[in-house]
């Protein structure tokens, strides 16, 4: 029986770094109830979209940037606020969907900035290797 129970001290101690990790890696980890997590996780949304659009025009910067290629940067430009509209759109519609899926549970919010945080992640990714060959 003091076999098992240091033991089971043992691994309770060795598994905290883990916990602290998964917490540093989840900052709504500590969030106890769905409104916290739901506060959180929008607060989360809310840095990820400035993250966005901070990539988003620095995109916009590179592409103004002078070449040799002789290329019409006001048409790229044009074309990639273009698209970015329609993505903005297209997120807010694919993850009010998602919330509609889950209107009558408490999840909805959750999973609803989940999806923005998720897609917004996704498109960050993409705009920055955008202008890469």
């Amino acid at each position: 029986m003091k076999t098992v129970r240091a033991l089971t001290g043992i691994l309770a101690m060795s598994a905290m770094p883990l916990l602290h990790a998964a917490q540093a890696a989840d900052p709504c980890a500590a969030a106890i109830n769905t409104g916290e997590i739901s506060e959180c996780m929008n607060q989360l949304f809310v840095t990820t979209d400035r993250e966005l659009n901070r990539v988003y025009q620095e995109l916009l910067k590179r592409i103004d940037g002078s070449d040799s290629q002789q290329v019409d940067r006001g048409t790229v430009r044009r074309r990639l606020a273009e698209a970015q509209r329609s993505w903005v759109e297209f997120r807010r519609q694919d993850c009010e969907g998602m919330y509609k899926l889950f209107e009558g549970g408490s999840i909805r919010n959750a999973r609803f900035h989940g999806c923005m945080i998720e897609r917004t992640e996704r498109r960050i990714a993409e705009l920055k290797g955008w202008d890469q060959p």
